[in-house]
Formats: structure tokens, C-alpha cells, sequence
């Protein structure tokens, strides 16, 4: 359900839905199944400073149709679910880079 990657000399988090209760002391192996896979993290929730998080599973056009079709980056965190499965086009990101593909 989670895993971590370093590329492009970044450590990345990567993770289905986000991180639900995160607290910065909490071990990742203390989340259950439940905050990891139905997480709905809000644009002002932060993540671990040290580590990005990537994410997926809510669409980016639900924070807000200015994000339709595109991904949200945040200081901690990214969310990469830019709406295919609803219709809009897939978005890919590559981490090495952080650069996207429409």
C-alpha cells in the first residue's frame, strides 16, 4: 500500500490516497489499511517535510475545477489522479524530474 523511492535525488512517498490522521511522529507501519486508502487530504494539509508524498484515488477537479485535468503539487505532497476514470484525459508525472505528461 505505501512505498518509498528516491529519484532525482528526491525521497518520495508513495502512497493510494494520502496519509488520513498524519501526524509528523507517527510511523507509517502505525497506519491502518483505511488511512491509506480512503485518505482525503484537504489543499492545506501537510505532509512530512523530508519525504514528498504521491498520491492518487481523488480526482483533482474535487479541490476545484481550476485543477481539472491536472496535477496538484504542494510543498509535501502531490496528487496525481487528474480524473481518468471519470473521462478526463490521463496525466502522467515522471518523479526523476517532476515533469508531466498531458
Amino acid at each position: 500500500m505505501t512505498g518509498t523511492v528516491t529519484a532525482g535525488g528526491k525521497d518520495y512517498l508513495l502512497v493510494h490516497a494520502g496519509l488520513e490522521n498524519f501526524r509528523p511522529d507517527k510511523k507509517l507501519s502505525e497506519y491502518t489499511a483505511d488511512e491509506l486508502i480512503w485518505a482525503s487530504p484537504a489543499l492545506s494539509d501537510r505532509y512530512f517535510p523530508d519525504i514528498h508524498t504521491v498520491f492518487g484515488h481523488r480526482p483533482t477537479f474535487s479541490y476545484g475545477e481550476q485543477y481539472r485535468g491536472r496535477i496538484i503539487k504542494t510543498d509535501t505532497w502531490t496528487s496525481i489522479d487528474a480524473g481518468a476514470g471519470f473521462g478526463e484525459k490521463p496525466v502522467l508525472y515522471r518523479l526523476d524530474d517532476e515533469k508531466e505528461f498531458v
